[in-house]
């Protein structure tokens, strides 16, 4: 193939134009290189390293897991103890009745006469329920004392609230009213009804909502 070029001409050439010539020529090589070589190549490491540091990054990051790994074990490990600890004072749905069963037995025990020991209905909160208890008995002041201190000292958590004593001259002893509430963890179950119920407030608004609406015009009859 004729490139229409002959050597000849191109050596008679002064020799700034022979090396211009063979300047443009390199500059064609190398041209041609980059764009068809060198830039392919380059485009493929640049790939390729950011693939590295990308590995490199979730490396560094799994080693970093890994470093709070005992940190986070310790931490879940300390969490299920308080749970533990937490469960031994708050009894369960199923140990309440044992519960009052110690409440009352620690009152008899000092010579207490329970006129009322009534057990209300459950207060329920987020995950868990308040049990109260109404008292009502009468006993002497150092019996009506041993017997609060050991409520005070049971090993589940019972509370003694809006505690009220009066002297009974008749009897000679004193007359005590007084609120016992206890409480419980309310199962996965009983959490689950609670956050799906709708609260009071959101039917009250869903109520006012309803009679704030107007009324729907009733079709007029064909004469």
């Amino acid at each position: 193939m004729e490139l229409g070029i002959d050597p000849l001409v191109i050596l008679r050439l002064p020799l700034l134009k022979k090396l211009g010539i063979a300047a443009g020529i390199l500059l064609a090589v190398a041209a041609g290189y980059y764009q068809f070589y060198y830039k392919a190549q380059s485009e493929q490491l640049e790939t390729l390293v950011k693939a590295i540091q990308e590995q490199e990054l979730k490396i560094q990051s799994q080693k970093s897991l890994l470093k709070e790994l005992p940190a986070l074990r310790a931490e879940l490990e300390d969490l299920h103890r308080r749970e533990e600890e937490a469960m031994k004072v708050l009894p369960t749905e199923k140990e309440i009745p044992s519960l009052l069963t110690d409440v009352s037995s620690a009152g008899h025990a000092e010579g207490l006469d329970f006129l009322l020991f009534a057990p209300g209905a459950e207060i329920k909160r987020d995950f868990y329920a308040e049990v109260p208890i109404s008292l009502n008995f009468t006993g002497g002041f150092h019996d009506t004392a041993i017997f609060l201190d050991r409520v005070a000292h049971l090993p589940r958590v019972v509370n003694l609230s809006n505690l009220s004593l009066r002297p009974d001259s008749k009897v000679g002893k004193l007359v005590v009213d007084a609120r016992a509430t206890t409480y419980r963890f309310l199962t996965q179950e009983e959490v689950a009804k609670a956050r799906s119920a709708p609260k009071a407030g959101d039917k009250n608004k869903a109520a006012k909502a309803a009679k704030a609406a107007p009324a729907k015009p009733k079709d007029a009859k064909e004469k």
